[in-house]
C-alpha cells in the first residue's frame, strides 16, 4: 500500500497548494472564457490524446464512404491484434498491449456493454453511426466506471447539432448485405429526435479445408463450403431529448430493439461440423441519460440508468451427424448435435445498470472525479428437451445472478502552466454471484462474494509543442464476467467458483506530432495473476483461473504525409506473454511450463497502409480516395511450445494479408460509392484455435447523406 499512500499524499498536497494560490490567478469568469478558447482551437481528439492516460483515438468520419467495420479501424492502431471465430458476425477476441478477451471492457458513449447481447459489437456496429473510437491502454479514466485489467474501448456515437440523414447499402461476397440508416431532427431550440438503424445478413458460405472421411473411413483434406453459418441481425435505436434547459444541459431517452439469428457451424476447434443447431436472441433496452454542469458551484453531475431485457433461444435437437460436405453420415441414439441432453433452451436475461459521475473543481487546474456503477444481472432458462434427459428436472430454470458495484475516486490536474498533467485514482470492486454447475445429472448450486481494490497514477509531460512523454502505474483488478462464471449454456460450461484477476501494469509512451509526422513509441509491462483463461476440449470450453503471467512488450506507430495527397501509416507490436506458474499435469506439478510462452496468442504483428486522397477531382469538391492496407502476423504455436517436437507441432502459420479499395463522392449531391477487396491474394488465414477465415472477398457500397447546419 506504500504506492497508494504516496498517491493520496500527492493529491492533498496539490489540492492545498493550488487552492491557496487560486486568488493569485484569473477570476472564475475569465477562466471560463479561456477554456472556451481552448475548445475552439483544439480538436476533441487532440485534447483526449493529451490526457495523462495512454489513449488512441480513431476518427470515424473519414471512413463513412468506405465499407470498413469498427474492427477494421481498430486494426490500424498499434498494440492491437484481433482474432475472429469465423466470418461476418462471428465472435472476436481483441488483444491490446497484452490484455485480451474480457480483460478489455467495451462501452458505447460510456455505457458498459456487458450483457447487451450480440448486436452492439464492433464487428457489426456501423462506422457511419460513430464519431470516434477511443482505445485506452493501461489506466482507464475514473468516469468510465469499469474494472478492466488494462484496456478499454469506448465508441462515441454521432451527436451533430444540425439536422442530418445518412443511409448506405453494401453488398459483398458470401451473400453479405449491410444496410444502415441514421438521422436527426432538431424539433425546436431545445428538443430533438434521432434514429439509428442497421441490418446485416451474411451466408458466410466461404470455402475452407476440412477433414472429410472417404469410403474407407479415413479422413482426407477437402476444400468445402461452409454450409450452416448464416448470420443476420437488426438494430433499431430511437432517441429523443432536451438540451440546454434550466435544470439539465442534456436529458434524453433511448429505446433500443435488436434481433439476432446465428447458425452454429462447428465446435470451438473446427473439428466437428453441425448442420441444424442455431441461436437467436432479441434485446429490448431503455437508456435514460442526464447531464448538468455547475449543478452547484464548480460541481458537474451526470448519470444514466438502463434496463435490458434479453431473450435467447438455443436449439440443438437434431440427432444427425454431418460431415463437412453437409451430408448426414450417422444418427445419434439421443441428445443433440452439441450436447448429450439436446436443447430447446429459452434464456431469459434481465440487466439493470445505474451509473453516476460527478466532478468537483477545487481550483482552476484541479478537480476530483467520483464515479459509481451498479449492475444487477439475472438469468433463468427453460428447456423442455433437456428436462426429459435429466429425469423431469429443468436444471436451466435455476436462476443465475450477479450483483456488481464499481466505485472510483480520482484526482486530476496540471502543473507548470499545463506542461505536466496528472491523474490518480482509487477504485473499489464488489460482486455477489449465485450460479450452478451440471455434471451428468447432478446440479450443484454455488454462491460467493468477491471484493477487490485498485489504484493508479498517470503522468504526462509536454517537452515542447510537438512532443509529449507519458508514464503510468496501476494495480488493476477485474471481477469475473457473466459468461465466465455462468457459461453461455451452449459451448461454454459454467464455473461459478471463478475468482478475481489482478495485475500490476506499467506503461511508458513517447508521442510526437507535427504537420507532416505523427509518431508514437510505447513500452508496457504486466504482471498478471489468476488469469481467467478459456480452456477448451473437443465439444465445449470452460473459463478457469489457470495461470500467472508476465507480459512485456513494445509498440511503435508512424503516420507520415510526404505530399498533400499521399498519407502513409505503419505500426508494429511485439508482446511476450510468459507463464509464471507451475502447471499441474495429472496431479503432478510440472516446472517445464515456467517461463514458457502462452499458446495460441500472437506475439509479433504489424500493419501498414498507403492512402491517396484527391479532394477536388475534376476541379470539383468530389473526393477520390484509393488505399492499400497490409497486415502481417508472425507464426505462433496453437499449444504449449515446450511440449513435443517443434517441427511436429500445430501452429498458426505466418500470415500476410492485403486489402484495397477506392471511394468516390459527389459531394454536392450527397452521394458516394466505394469498391473494396479484402484478402487480395486469397491467402489461407486462421485465428482462434486454427478456425479458418474467409478468403478473397469483394464488396460494393453506395451512400446517400445530407446535413443542414442550423443558423443561430
Amino acid at each position: 500500500m506504500k504506492i497508494y499512500t504516496i498517491i493520496i499524499g500527492f493529491c492533498f498536497l496539490c489540492s492545498n497548494v493550488f487552492s491557496q494560490t487560486d486568488t493569485l490567478k484569473t477570476k472564475p469568469k475569465e477562466t471560463t472564457h479561456i477554456l472556451k478558447a481552448v475548445e475552439i482551437t483544439a480538436s476533441k481528439s487532440k485534447i483526449i490524446k493529451q490526457q495523462p492516460v495512454n489513449v488512441s483515438v480513431i476518427e470515424a468520419k473519414p471512413f463513412y464512404n468506405t465499407n470498413v467495420t469498427g474492427l477494421d479501424l481498430m486494426r490500424q492502431v498499434s498494440g492491437i491484434k484481433i482474432k475472429q471465430d469465423g466470418g461476418f458476425g462471428a465472435k472476436t477476441e481483441i488483444f491490446i498491449n497484452g490484455s485480451t478477451g474480457k480483460q478489455i471492457k467495451y462501452f458505447i458513449d460510456g455505457l458498459p456493454q456487458d450483457n447487451m447481447g450480440e448486436t452492439q459489437l464492433l464487428n457489426i456496429y456501423p462506422v457511419e453511426q460513430m464519431e470516434r473510437i477511443e482505445v485506452y491502454k493501461g489506466v482507464l479514466p475514473v468516469d468510465l466506471g469499469a474494472d478492466a485489467l488494462g484496456a478499454a474501448i469506448n465508441i462515441i456515437t454521432r451527436k451533430e447539432k444540425e439536422d442530418y440523414y445518412d443511409a448506405s447499402y453494401s453488398i459483398g461476397s458470401f451473400n453479405t448485405h449491410r444496410l444502415n440508416f441514421s438521422a436527426k431532427k432538431q424539433l425546436s431550440n431545445h428538443f430533438f429526435a434521432a434514429i439509428q438503424a442497421n441490418a446485416n445478413y451474411a451466408q458466410n458460405d466461404y470455402r475452407i479445408d476440412a477433414d472429410v472421411p472417404n469410403e474407407f473411413g479415413n479422413n482426407e483434406k477437402k476444400n468445402v463450403k461452409r454450409f450452416h453459418d448464416l448470420y443476420k441481425n437488426y438494430n433499431l435505436k430511437v432517441q429523443t431529448g432536451v438540451t440546454d434547459i434550466r435544470f439539465a444541459d442534456q436529458l434524453n431517452l433511448s429505446i433500443i430493439q435488436t434481433g439476432t439469428y446465428d447458425e452454429i457451424q462447428n465446435n470451438l476447434t473446427q473439428t466437428q461440423p453441425y448442420g441444424q443447431a442455431f441461436y437467436k436472441e432479441n434485446l429490448l433496452s431503455g437508456i435514460l441519460k442526464y447531464q448538468k454542469n455547475n449543478i452547484f458551484k464548480n460541481i458537474h453531475l451526470s448519470g444514466l440508468l438502463s434496463y435490458n431485457k434479453l431473450n435467447g433461444l438455443f436449439t440443438d435437437t437434431s440427432q444427425n451427424v454431418y460431415n463437412w460436405e453437409g451430408v448426414v453420415v450417422d444418427k445419434k441414439m439421443g441428445g443433440g448435435e452439441i450436447s448429450s441432453s439436446g436443447n430447446l433452451l429459452n434464456i431469459y436475461t434481465n440487466v439493470f445498470n445505474g451509473k453516476i459521475t460527478s466532478t468537483y473543481a477545487v481550483a482552476p487546474n484541479f478537480k476530483f472525479v467520483f464515479s459509481n456503477t451498479l449492475q444487477d444481472y439475472k438469468r433463468t432458462g427453460k428447456d423442455t428437451v433437456a428436462q426429459k434427459f435429466y429425469g423431469g428436472i429443468d436444471y436451466f430454470g435455476t436462476p443465475s445472478a450477479m450483483l456488481k458495484n464499481i466505485a472510483g475516486l480520482g484526482f486530476e490536474g496540471n502543473l507548470f502552466k499545463s506542461r505536466l498533467k496528472f491523474s490518480t485514482a482509487f477504485k473499489d470492486y464488489y460482486a455477489n454471484l449465485s450460479g450452478y454447475t451440471i455434471e451428468w445429472t447432478t446440479q450443484t448450486i454455488i454462491k460467493q462474494s468477491l471484493h477487490a481494490t485498485a489504484y493508479n497514477l498517470a503522468l504526462a509531460y509536454n517537452l515542447n509543442d510537438n512532443a509529449q512523454i507519458k508514464t503510468s502505474y496501476e494495480h488493476a483488478a477485474r471481477l469475473p464476467e457473466v459468461e465466465e462464471a455462468f457459461g453461455d449454456l451452449m459451448l461454454i460450461k459454467a464455473n461459478p467458483n471463478i475468482n478475481i484477476e489482478t495485475s500490476e501494469n506499467i506503461n511508458v509512451n513517447f508521442l510526437y506530432n507535427s504537420n507532416k509526422i505523427e509518431t508514437e513509441v510505447s513500452g508496457f509491462y504486466r504482471d498478471v495473476d489468476n488469469i481467467i483463461y478459456l480452456r477448451t476440449s473437443q465439444f465445449s470450453g470452460q473459463y478457469q483461473n489457470l495461470l500467472s503471467a508476465r507480459v512485456l512488450g513494445a509498440e511503435g506507430s508512424i503516420k507520415y504525409i510526404p505530399v498533400d495527397d499521399i498519407h502513409l501509416n505503419a505500426n508494429i507490436t511485439y508482446q511476450d506473454l510468459r507463464n509464471q506458474s507451475v502447471i499441474e499435469n495429472s496431479g503432478i506439478n510440472n516446472e517445464r511450463y515456467k517461463n514458457a510462452r502462452l499458446p495460441n496468442i500472437p506475439y509479433l504483428f504489424a500493419n501498414a497502409g498507403i492512402l491517396y486522397k484527391n479532394e477536388s477531382l475534376f476541379n470539383k469538391k468530389n473526393p477520390l480516395h484509393v488505399w492499400l492496407n497490409a497486415t502481417y502476423t508472425h507464426e505462433y504455436f496453437l499449444y504449449w511450445e515446450v511440449d513435443g517436437a517443434k517441427e511436429l507441432k500445430n501452429r498458426i502459420p505466418t500470415q500476410f494479408l492485403q486489402n484495397t479499395g477506392v471511394s468516390y463522392a459527389i459531394a454536392d449531391k450527397g452521394l458516394s460509392f466505394s469498391f473494396e477487396v479484402t484478402n487480395l491474394t486469397n491467402s489461407k488465414t486462421y485465428d482462434n484455435f486454427k478456425v479458418q477465415l474467409p478468403g478473397r472477398a469483394f464488396s460494393f457500397k453506395i451512400r446517400i447523406y445530407k446535413s443542414n447546419t442550423k443558423q443561430k
